[in-house]
């Protein structure tokens, strides 16, 4: 893999850690807020999300090997 595909895959991971720390963030406010529908869909993304991120950081662990 180019090494710069690699940096790139870092960077998407490191993005994608953020964005689900919010949603999970929100998810957990709208929770406060008794928001339970909100509360789901963005608890529903941020899990695909984190998905998502787990698949990339194998490929990154695969590289570095």
């Amino acid at each position: 893999m180019e090494p710069r595909t690699l940096i790139a895959l870092e960077r998407a991971y490191l993005s994608l850690q953020e964005i689900i720390a919010s949603l999970y963030a929100e998810a957990e406010n709208a929770l406060f807020e008794e928001n339970n529908n909100d509360a789901s869909l963005l608890f529903a993304q941020a899990d695909r999300l984190y998905v998502v991120a787990e698949n990339i950081e194998s490929i990154i662990a695969e590289q570095r090997e």
